[in-house]
């Protein structure tokens, strides 16, 4: 096996030919599979994929293209770029990644759900009261403030990250564990996620010093702090509020959990507190089950299950972003976007965006628990945000 260096101008051809000789002067005799991996701003995938479609068409090798999110930065940009896309490359051919998708910690919540009877008939609307997605980060967006800044922790995290974990809680299970049924499971609750347009159904935050980082390139209305309430348009699920938050220089520590809160009995008071199902899914890889035990009046959270690792281990011992780009290699699009779950996912998030454009986010002290407009998506429900 060999490396080698190409170097040539994204939108030259030219230096798409130069790269066909010098691809071939390399080339080895049987199975010839070629992968481009855009790992390059968006806004010039449109040129690189036009370029590669050109010299792909005279050749029979299995071309594949591997691109990294964002895909666009709205509903608008991400359908020309499927359109683009679809016009020269069969779906087959494509695989666009969120490394969430990569971390065994949120395979495994699949894995748990069609495996286990008892978790399934646990997660349903009509069971859960409320579901809360975190993932707080201790430092600050460091050398990213050039992307970042652009794009804000609605597109960064909330539209792809958070969004995928969601689906993975709430979607049907399906029968057969192939790429298309378990992305179409994903599509059908992304595209029935809904935002009222309402003050206290999102929150925005900066944190102190994010502007001192770079002054002459800093954005006073970029949140690095989101939050957000959605609904599922369905009938079990249509009054479940759906929490997301993400934000940086949380804490002192990364966190990323889902909580799982389900309903109470008619007949308990609002001081007992609600059985939670936690996944952990940093800074450990846990899953916590958390009932309530009541005696002599008193009552406690008796946790029944802590398991020892959520996530199972990976017989590669590829990281989470090299386990993708070896089952792109393989074929396997299973934790692979589809250009239908990216649509209905920008299709949500520019409904929130939209609502907050005018609006200057929060400011908040490094390392606290973030802006305290947070907690007025909570309110209503007399529950709190919580925290591992």
């Amino acid at each position: 096996r060999s490396t080698y260096y190409f170097k040539g101008v994204y939108d030259e051809p030219a230096s798409y030919n130069d790269y066909v000789k010098f691809r071939d002067s390399i080339r080895v005799e049987g199975v010839f599979q070629e992968v481009f991996y855009f790992s390059i701003p968006p806004q010039i995938y449109e040129s690189v994929v036009k370029m590669v479609s050109y010299i792909s068409q005279e050749d029979s090798h299995e071309v594949k293209l591997v691109l990294e999110k964002p895909f666009g930065v709205d509903e608008t940009s991400a359908t020309h770029l499927f359109h683009v896309i679809g016009e020269r490359f069969h779906e087959d051919q494509v695989y666009l990644i969120d490394h969430y998708l990569g971390k065994k910690s949120v395979r495994s919540i699949l894995s748990m759900r069609h495996n286990n009877r008892v978790l399934n008939l646990i997660l349903r609307g009509q069971e859960i009261d409320n579901i809360q997605i975190s993932a707080m980060e201790p430092f600050g967006v460091e050398n990213r403030l050039g992307y970042f800044d652009k794009v804000g922790t609605f597109r960064d995290m909330l539209q792809s990250h958070l969004l995928q974990v969601l689906a993975l809680i709430t979607m049907s299970i399906p029968i057969s564990r192939d790429a298309y049924s378990f992305r179409q499971e994903k599509e059908a609750i992304l595209s029935t996620l809904y935002f009222q347009p309402e003050a206290d159904n999102v929150c925005l935050g900066q944190y102190e010093g994010y502007c001192a980082e770079d002054p002459d390139k800093c954005n006073l209305s970029t949140a690095t702090f989101g939050a957000v309430k959605a609904f599922i348009n369905r009938d079990t699920w249509h009054k479940t509020p759906l929490l997301m938050r993400s934000g940086k220089f949380i804490g002192e520590s990364k966190k990323t959990y889902i909580t799982i809160e389900l309903k109470k009995f008619n007949f308990q008071s609002d001081d007992i507190p609600a059985n939670k199902i936690v996944f952990e899914l940093s800074p450990h890889e846990k899953i916590h089950i958390k009932l309530v035990n009541e005696s002599f009046g008193t009552s406690r959270i008796t946790e029944m299950v802590n398991s020892d690792d959520l996530g199972y281990a990976s017989e590669s011992g590829l990281g989470d972003h090299g386990l993708l780009l070896y089952e792109a290699f393989q074929g396997n699009q299973m934790f692979f976007l589809s250009f239908n779950e990216i649509i209905a996912s920008w299709r949500f998030m520019d409904r929130v965006i939209d609502f907050v454009q005018e609006k200057l986010p929060e400011r908040y002290a490094q390392h606290s628990d973030g802006p305290t407009g947070q907690h007025n998506l909570v309110a209503p429900y007399n529950i709190d945000w919580y925290d591992l």
